[in-house]
């Protein structure tokens, strides 16, 4: 009889194909034992199997992708990655001389005993061996992968298969785990309680090890995981990864989901309700606040003519009196130096989370710490809370919305909602979704963003940070449905929102049986970006005012562990 293809990937002990009685009994003791601890595993389910092939399978494929596949730079508000086209698509006479590894290697995967062992060892019901949904994925230093559930249509089983550097070890400090996220108790998150919710720390982290293979089934509102920065400068995280297809779409596929977690609830994710302006009511009130070149008649006629003309957008540098941004940038100083923050420096999960300021997520849509105590006068001993507290208070006043008013031309707004965020270098962000987009009577509102970027005053800071490599940055984009209407588009068939260089897309119910096709095509792809309306890069004492319409997602991308420190900002959004 012919060798079988999968025949010279070499499973690790036969796995495969066990060649004796007693490669058989090691092989069903292998099995046995990965199955035990796939059920027992925390926060949910999931195994890592070592070593997976042979030496000289691992090494080979290895080679063979780094010699003959070309991968290209695709980043959203999700990630940071190099990778491969479908492999599924790999011209097999070309591979089978180019690289054989590689393709015995996808063969064996989806082959029907592989599959029945994943079967095996996961419980999770049959698998298809029609669908083959694999590429490879190289995370650079600064790479990295958002939390998120992986569900979406069809897809059981996750699998990873790290092909990292056999020859230098993977450390902590390298970054680039697999997090797994438990589910945060009810109390604990700002959600709905609708719909499961991840917390926002994870709980285990499983090392790209070199020839290790992950499997964890693919579960609505369960199986949330990210990718960790990589912070090593020199060691790329090589893996093959992909999924197991079942029949049909999993229970809750439609609700709990990642996907449709983001696509529901337009204006239902604020932190806080909008409130009253106070009542400081004069322009001369903010005087020792605002820079005295704002204040004044012809220059607020400039900032007009120039938001005007630009549609609804401005940005202004040096915005805060001096003496009060000095205080922000000693404040943000001392505090980065005591939570050991930025410059490169491996943050820890529980990093400036202290008296006053609240870690907030659900990290599947934004996680980010907000100051929660005081709003300023000197009370406070935390003191980059008490100073953001102080211009917090300042920026939700009347005299705050005056002022606005004589910038931009609009109306006098009567409520705001102000919240002082710190994301934290190589922890912190926000996701575009539909519960974060603007006002909910479909009218355009005012936001601003008084922006605090870390690490000093010196050039090559404010250079890290305008180059936009570090994140940090905000971006405003367009969403192409009404994220409050479940009517059809286009041809009745479907509906699509193009989201920050990407694209989500969902069925309605009464046509869920096309939804994984449909979702398994555009989910998390960055192909369009003339959707893309504005982004404001992170700099220090900057404000940028936008006039934000309706259908406008925006997001602040990841912020890098190299940032040369954290972000602060003061978010105000106003209402007329």
């Amino acid at each position: 009889m012919s060798a079988r293809p999968y025949d010279d990937a070499a499973w690790y002990k036969g796995l495969l194909s066990p060649s004796s009685s007693s490669s058989l009994k090691s092989a069903s003791d292998d099995v046995s034992r990965y199955a035990s601890s796939y059920a027992l595993a925390q926060p949910y389910k999931h195994v890592q199997i070592l070593p997976l092939m042979t030496p000289q399978a691992a090494s080979g494929v290895r080679d063979e992708i780094i010699s003959n596949l070309d991968a290209s730079l695709r980043e959203t508000d999700l990630f940071k990655v190099y990778q491969t086209p479908d492999l599924a698509n790999l011209d097999k006479d070309a591979a089978s001389s180019a690289a054989p590894h590689l393709l015995a290697l996808l063969e064996a995967i989806y082959s029907e005993e592989f599959r029945a062992l994943v079967s095996q060892v996961t419980n999770c019901g049959p698998l298809r061996g029609d669908k083959v949904d694999v590429s490879c994925n190289v995370y650079a230093n600064g790479g990295h992968l958002l939390c998120h559930d992986d569900v979406i249509g069809t897809r059981r089983v996750s699998f990873v298969i790290y092909l990292t550097d056999p020859d230098e070890a993977w450390e902590d400090e390298d970054g680039g785990a697999l997090e797994l996220f438990p589910l945060d108790t009810l109390e604990n998150n700002n959600e709905t309680q609708q719909h499961p919710q991840p917390s926002c720390i994870p709980t285990k982290r499983v090392p790209p090890t070199y020839n290790s293979m992950v499997l964890f089934q693919v579960t609505p509102g369960v199986s949330f995981h990210a990718v960790q920065e990589v912070y090593a400068e020199d060691k790329p995280r090589l893996s093959v990864s992909g999924w197991f297809h079942a029949a049909t779409p999993p229970p809750g596929y439609d609700t709990n989901a990642t996907l449709a977690q983001l696509l529901e609830g337009k204006g239902a994710d604020a932190l806080a309700p909008l409130a009253p302006l106070t009542a400081d009511d004069n322009l001369v009130d903010l005087r020792g606040v605002v820079n005295d070149v704002y204040l004044k008649p012809e220059t607020q006629k400039q900032v007009r003519d120039s938001f005007d003309a630009t549609g609804g957008s401005v940005e202004l540098h040096d915005f805060l009196a001096p003496a009060l941004a000095n205080r922000v940038r000693a404040a943000l100083k001392a505090a980065d130096a005591l939570d050991r923050l930025g410059g490169g420096r491996v943050p820890q999960d529980n990093a400036g989370i202290r008296t006053g300021w609240e870690l907030q997520g659900p990290p599947h849509k934004r996680r980010f710490l907000e100051w929660c105590g005081g709003n300023g006068g000197g009370d406070d001993d935390d003191e980059l809370g008490a100073v953001l507290g102080e211009v917090k208070r300042a920026l939700a006043s009347l005299a705050f919305g005056k002022l606005m008013s004589a910038l931009t031309g609009d109306s006098l707004p009567s409520r705001a909602r102000a919240t002082a965020r710190r994301f934290r270098a190589g922890l912190d962000y926000t996701v575009a979704h539909h519960g974060d987009l603007g006002a909910e009577d479909g009218e355009a509102r005012l936001e601003v963003s008084l922006t605090f970027a870390g690490g000093g005053e010196d050039d090559d800071a404010h250079e890290t940070w305008a180059s936009g490599e570090v994140g940090g940055f905000t971006d405003y984009v367009k969403a192409t449905i009404d994220a409050s209407s479940d009517k059809k588009k286009d041809d009745g068939d479907e509906e699509q929102e193009v989201g920050p260089v990407s694209k989500r897309r969902r069925k309605n119910d009464e046509e869920s049986d096309k939804l994984a096709a449909a979702a398994e095509a555009a989910i998390y792809k960055d192909e369009d970006d003339e959707d893309d309306v504005l982004c404001s890069h992170a700099s220090f004492n900057t404000i940028t005012i936008v006039r934000r319409a309706p259908n406008m997602l925006r997001f602040v991308k990841y912020l890098s562990a190299a940032a040369p420190g954290s972000l602060c900002d003061v978010f105000v959004e106003f209402d007329r």
